[in-house]
């Protein structure tokens, strides 16, 4: 029950995580999940920082090959400044390391689209068995429940989400007074 910026770090990153959980088994509403996780996802840690960040950590072992060169040559004045960014870089990367790998899924791999295991035969492309079906419903359906509660803009999506996830009346036994009677056919012309 909160709005994108008036949450506590731990209680975003905790629905950043059950909405990219429920992603991958509602395919229908991916998008409209992640879309919802990238906007809490901003609120700690932007695309731009997160991208900072990445370019960062890829260039730290370059840096430090730098400073040791700078070490070895006596230039302290250099090595000073590559041990001051090599510095700057790990605690950035360690402050913000519990956002960075939701961060990845969110804003880097959010084009894998995954295949919906619910469709009729897709399950065994992903070795799964019927009742490995049932569990992810299952598993599906507790995170639906657990985002309702988390995050009210979430609401509509998983009642949605909900409903697609219950079994449907094929599954169930019609009770006696819902079986449908057979129909007399009526003599042409008369309508009952």
């Amino acid at each position: 029950m909160f709005g994108a910026s008036s949450a506590q770090p731990e209680k975003v990153l905790q629905t950043i995580g059950e909405l990219i959980g429920v992603s991958k088994f509602d395919t229908l509403y991916r998008d409209l999940y992640l879309q919802r996780a990238r906007e809490l996802m901003s609120t700690t840690l932007s695309e731009a920082a997160y991208t900072n960040i990445k370019e960062g950590t890829a260039v730290l072992g370059l840096l430090e090959h730098q400073l040791r060169a700078a070490i070895g040559e006596g230039n302290w004045k250099r090595a000073c400044e590559f041990t001051d960014r090599v510095s700057q870089i790990r605690n950035t990367a360690a402050a913000k390391s519990a956002s960075i790998g939701l961060a990845e899924v969110v804003y880097d791999r959010s084009a894998n689209v995954p295949v919906d295991p619910f469709s009729p035969g897709f399950h065994v492309f992903l070795n799964a068995s019927t009742e490995t079906l049932r569990e992810w419903r299952e598993h599906a359906l507790e995170i639906l429940s657990r985002l309702a509660r988390m995050d009210s803009l979430c609401r509509i999506s998983t009642h949605v989400g909900s409903q697609i996830f219950k079994p449907s009346r094929s599954h169930r036994r019609p009770s006696k007074r819902t079986r449908r009677q057979p129909q007399v056919p009526q003599p042409f012309g008369r309508r009952p």
